[in-house]
C-alpha cells in the first residue's frame, strides 16, 4: 500500500469513527399518579399491590413502573392487637384507592374501615407506603390529596429510601430498625395539607428503586421540616395530634448510562489504524 493511500485510509476511518453515534447519559423526569386505582393484585385482602405506569419526559421515555404495597406494624395481626413503635413487627396491611389517593387499612382496623382510619395513619398503628420502582430513581415530590387544608387532621408524614445491598424485607422487620439496617430517613415533614399544592420538594441526591412514605414516626426523628416554611421544627407528638394521609402522586427522575460494552470513537479509530497497519506490514 502506497504512503498516500494508506494515510488517506486512515483520515477516512477518523471520518467514519466521528460519525458514529456515540450514547450519552440521559436524565428523564417522571410522575406516577396514584389518584386512581392501578392494577391490583390480591384485590380486597391485605397484602395487596397496586402498579402505576410513569409518565417520562424527554419523549420517548423508557418505561418505569412503581408497585405500591401498604404496611403497618399490627405484628400478629388481629382485630385487638395494639402496637407500639419498640415492640411491634411490620405486617401486610390492605392499600386501598380513595377519593384523594392511596390509603391504608392495617390489620387492626379491618378492610373497610371508615373515615378517617382508611387513610394512612397513626392512630392506632403506624401506616407506612412502599414504592418498589423498575428502575433506581431519585425521589423529588410527594403529593397528598388528603386531608384538606382546612381540615383538623394533622398531616405530617415521614420519608425513607433504601440504600443498603441487595432488596429490603419489611415483613416482621420493626420501623425501629429500619435505619442502620440498609434504609435512610429522607426527612420528616408536617402540615403538608397546609401547602397550597399540598406537595413537598425533596433534595436528596438518593437514588433508589425503593422508597417509603409513612404517617409520622418518631423512631425517625424528633425534628420536622414545616412543608410551608422550610424551617426545622419540633415534630407534633402521633399521641395527641394524629396524621391522617392520603398519598396522590409522587414524582422523581432516573438516569440511563450507556453499557460499557459501547465503543467509543476514539477506540474504533485506533482499532481501524492498526488493522491497516496490520495489513501494510504483511504487504511488505
Amino acid at each position: 500500500m502506497k504512503p498516500n493511500t494508506f494515510f488517506a485510509a486512515i483520515l477516512t476511518l477518523a471520518g467514519l469513527a466521528l460519525a458514529l453515534p456515540v450514547q450519552a447519559t440521559t436524565t428523564y423526569s417522571y410522575s406516577w399518579n396514584l389518584d386512581a386505582s392501578g392494577i391490583q393484585t390480591g384485590a380486597g385482602t391485605y397484602g395487596n399491590t397496586r402498579t402505576y405506569a410513569g409518565t417520562g419526559t424527554p419523549s420517548p421515555a423508557p418505561a418505569n413502573n412503581v408497585v405500591a404495597s401498604a404496611w403497618s406494624d399490627t405484628t400478629s395481626g388481629t382485630s385487638s392487637t395494639s402496637a407500639t413503635t419498640s415492640s411491634s413487627t411490620l405486617n401486610s396491611a390492605y392499600l386501598g384507592y380513595y377519593s384523594g389517593g392511596l390509603g391504608v387499612s392495617n390489620r387492626r382496623e379491618g378492610i373497610g374501615v371508615s373515615a378517617p382510619n382508611h387513610a394512612m395513619d397513626n392512630a392506632t398503628n403506624y401506616d407506612s407506603i412502599e414504592f418498589k420502582f423498575d428502575s433506581a430513581t431519585t425521589l423529588s415530590k410527594v403529593t397528598i390529596g388528603y386531608p384538606s387544608a382546612t381540615s383538623t387532621y394533622d398531616s405530617d408524614i415521614s420519608v425513607l429510601a433504601w440504600t443498603g445491598a441487595g432488596s429490603p424485607t419489611l415483613l416482621g422487620n420493626k420501623y425501629g430498625s429500619l435505619v442502620g439496617a440498609g434504609w435512610s430517613v429522607i426527612g420528616n415533614y408536617c402540615d403538608v395539607a397546609k401547602l397550597t399544592n399540598q406537595t413537598i420538594n425533596l433534595s436528596t441526591g438518593v437514588s433508589s428503586s425503593y422508597w417509603i412514605v409513612a404517617a409520622y414516626n418518631s423512631v425517625f426523628g424528633s425534628t420536622c421540616i414545616d412543608a410551608v416554611t422550610g424551617k426545622s421544627v419540633g415534630c407534633n407528638t402521633p399521641t395527641t395530634n394524629y396524621d391522617y394521609v392520603k398519598v396522590k402522586m409522587v414524582a422523581g427522575s432516573t438516569t440511563t448510562i450507556p453499557p460499557s460494552g459501547v465503543p467509543e470513537p476514539a477506540t474504533l479509530l485506533l482499532f481501524g489504524a492498526g488493522l491497516l497497519g496490520l495489513v501494510r506490514m504483511r504487504r511488505q
